[in-house]
């Protein structure tokens, strides 16, 4: 995303370090490496129940300073990409304020905030309560309608912070990747019909809902774990146990036979996992789509696809 790069443009000296829990969004690690020299490092994240827990950050941040590495700031996606597992704002707050206590900024981006699909899933802005944190100045927030709305041609991006060398930095490099003026009077007159916001998003979480639990039902009859999503557009799927042994090389060989029936997911190796045998599966597409997606899996793993149903969209 822009405002990442601007950022880490900003913060560097090179070969600085954003800490993230991993696995995390590949397009994070070559925004921030191979634009601003920046690198992101990843903190292991409990698949089985993701939570930010300090200690972890501690550890990683105690080693690579031993090293002589130097850790500026963490980088975290809520709700979160590639498990759309939502971070409750009580786990949040406690590690913003550690970071500042530790002399690092956070970079808290919340691409997928309007895409909640779980009817039970309480997700709160960080903007609703970045006044409860000691020190909010050390964080920054970020959106944008790429996600949201499906519309990443827009380049596009909302930023909020309070450093004032962080504002003058975006206000020159503004000069440089200007925000298109079309863009910027399509995106207020969006966010200014009410009326169409309340149906867009009524619908839109409808159909995440449908797609997530039709893969969710198709995935546990298939016996392959997952990460229980409750927002975005993906689910974490386990494909460990097909693995033909635990090393990323052969997840790679799994990638490729897996596109040799025509379905492409994205690879832990391409999200930093730490471990190997886990991929992303994305459900936004037509229902048409996902459905054949699901019958093709079945193939792959020599199943029965004929009682894969059509879905059905609440009215």
């Amino acid at each position: 995303m822009e405002q990442r790069f601007c950022f880490t443009f900003q913060y560097r000296p090179e070969n600085d370090i954003l800490l993230a829990p991993a696995p995390t969004y590949s397009k994070t690690v070559n925004n921030c490496a191979d634009r601003a020299e920046v690198h992101i490092e990843t903190v292991e994240l409990d698949l089985i129940s993701p939570s930010l827990e300090i200690r972890v950050y501690q550890k990683k941040l105690e080693e690579f300073r031993l090293r002589g590495r130097n850790v500026r700031g963490l980088n975290l996606i809520n709700p979160h990409n590639p498990t759309g597992w939502i971070f409750p704002k009580e786990q949040i707050i406690r590690l913003c304020d550690w970071a500042a206590r530790s002399g690092l900024f956070v970079i808290i981006d919340e691409i997928f905030s309007s895409c909640i699909h779980d009817p039970d899933a309480q997700f709160d802005s960080f903007l609703s309560y970045r006044n409860k944190l000691t020190n909010p100045e050390k964080v920054i927030y970020v959106w944008s309608p790429s996600k949201d709305f499906g519309l990443p041609g827009t380049k596009l991006a909302t930023i909020h912070t309070e450093m004032p060398a962080l504002l003058k930095s975006l206000n020159r490099l503004s000069s440089i990747s200007p925000v298109s003026t079309m863009a910027e009077d399509f995106i207020v007159k969006l966010l200014s019909d009410d009326e169409f916001l309340t149906s867009f998003k009524r619908q839109m979480v409808s159909r995440l809902r449908a797609h997530f639990n039709f893969i969710a039902e198709h995935l546990k009859r298939l016996k392959i774990a997952f990460v229980p999503a409750s927002a975005a557009i993906f689910v974490l799927i386990d494909l460990r146990k097909h693995l033909s042994r635990s090393s990323f090389e052969a997840e790679d060989e799994l990638m490729h036979k897996l596109e040799g029936v025509g379905l492409y997911l994205t690879s832990g190796s391409h999200m930093e996992a730490l471990q190997p045998g886990y991929f992303r599966l994305v459900f936004a597409c037509s229902k048409e789509e996902l459905k054949e997606g699901i019958c093709r899996l079945y193939k792959f793993l020599g199943r029965d696809s004929s009682g894969v149903q059509d879905i059905e969209y609440e009215q």
